[in-house]
């Protein structure tokens, strides 16, 4: 799989408050690249996130603050 791309953000998501936008490529949640959509749904269920995000050329790592099982508001 390659890294996901944001596709839409939720206003006031904890996506959204952390800083990702429309066309960020998620390399990795927490260290761990996402190789399915299982694995990506599992990853992004745990609080307070890690994202490694790719954005023009730039490698970005943004915290997210959420709770466990709250939706992080991206569609990828």
């Amino acid at each position: 799989m390659s890294a996901p791309r944001v596709l839409a953000v939720a206003p006031g998501s904890p996506a959204e408050r952390a800083g990702v936008v429309v066309g960020d490529e998620v390399v990795a949640v927490d260290g761990e690249s996402p190789r399915d959509i299982i694995r990506w749904t599992w990853l992004t269920d745990e609080p307070d996130l890690v994202l490694d995000i790719a954005r023009g050329g730039l490698e970005l790592t943004i915290e997210v603050d959420k709770a466990a099982g709250e939706s992080l508001g991206i569609e990828v």
